[in-house]
């Protein structure tokens, strides 16, 4: 009994979701209010990075601010304007950018808008709104190139490529994405993950290679082990990992299904997914965690469209739906309790 009514329950929500929520923006409007009010205010706390940018929005701490991004430099000076109330001004801005983002990359790209939002609020609102704020503006003009990529509006896309560098360095990473995208097969693209798991096992040490090429090119090797956070260590087969590569295993054994089809967004969708995996695996080899998982998170942000494109391809849906709202509820409940820190605590 109980079933049949949770069963009809989700059928109703999926279709609100991709017929009414379409209709009206009013719901996606005060979602993105309330989220930005609880970022842009910090209403759980100063968390992680937080005293790092009130040093150099209100300090205006020049070594920290000296290898930031031309927008975040832009933003910092300009907020001067509102005295006493900049930083948090700053803040509200930061949070309206990466919310705002994601919310109309979800309207326009996710079949189930509504699941993506609430897949953001438990994974990437935490992590990006709240403490990564640069690389948050950044990811969400990636998930706006996205389609772009796929149809293949190189300009367009390059343009949203250099807003995204202009909030965060490791947007540079979009730019050999393009080709690899474009220019690999879709089947050589989604058998990276293997080659990086393959390379990882054999234990190449790139990070002598950096190195050797740093010093070379008369850059101090110190300061991309400061940035990258060396370490000899690192282990890549951590529950996360496992995840991901239990997806990449799922959607290989579905596009093995001649009855299951996938759009070419979807393709391109995956084949980020796959390409994600890789650098995950190959950074790991230089030693440095924070490149590698920077890296990671940034390009698995687009499992927040991909994972609803696939409940479409199910005839039960709602167990589908179940699984990727409790597969992403864990994860939320690691950051909290694992990644961000509260200084008052939640």
């Amino acid at each position: 009994m109980h079933f049949w009514i949770l069963k009809g329950s989700i059928d109703k929500w999926l279709q609100l979701d991709s017929i009414t929520c379409k209709k009206t923006s009013l719901l996606y409007e005060v979602l993105s209010i309330v989220l930005i009010i609880v970022a842009g205010t910090r209403a759980l706390g100063p968390a992680n990075d937080y005293y790092n940018y009130y040093n150099m929005v209100v300090n205006k701490d020049a070594l920290m601010l000296a290898n930031k991004e031309l927008a975040f430099r832009a933003l910092v000076n300009l907020v001067d304007i509102f005295g006493q109330a900049k930083f948090a001004i700053f803040l509200v801005i930061f949070a309206a950018l990466g919310v705002g983002l994601k919310i109309d990359a979800f309207r326009k790209l996710s079949p189930y808008p509504l699941l993506s939002i609430v897949l953001y609020m438990l994974s990437y609102f935490w992590l990006h709104e709240y403490v990564q704020i640069r690389v948050g503006v950044a990811t969400g003009i990636f998930l706006l190139s996205t389609k772009d990529l796929s149809e293949g509006r190189t300009k367009d896309y390059f343009i949203k490529v250099f807003l995204a560098i202009l909030f965060h360095w490791s947007s540079l990473i979009l730019i050999p994405l393009y080709f690899v995208i474009r220019y690999l097969s879709y089947r050589s693209v989604t058998m990276l993950p293997i080659v990086g798991i393959v390379i990882y096992l054999l234990r190449i040490n790139f990070s002598v290679i950096v190195t050797y090429i740093l010093k070379k090119t008369g850059i101090n090797p110190a300061l991309y082990l400061m940035y990258a956070g060396y370490q000899d260590y690192i282990n890549v087969f951590n529950l996360i990992s496992i995840s991901y590569l239990g997806i990449y295993l799922l959607v290989a054994l579905m596009a093995r299904k001649k009855s299951i089809q996938f759009t070419n967004y979807e393709k391109v969708l995956f084949k980020i997914f796959c390409i994600g995996i890789f650098v995950f695996f190959i950074t790991s080899l230089l030693g440095a965690p924070v490149i590698a998982f920077r890296l990671l998170e940034y390009f698995m942000i687009v499992l927040i469209i991909f994972l609803p494109c696939l409940i479409r391809k199910f005839k039960e849906k709602e167990y589908v739906l179940l699984a990727i709202v409790a597969y992403y509820s864990c994860y939320c409940c690691y950051l909290l309790r694992n990644v961000i820190v509260f200084d008052k605590g939640i």
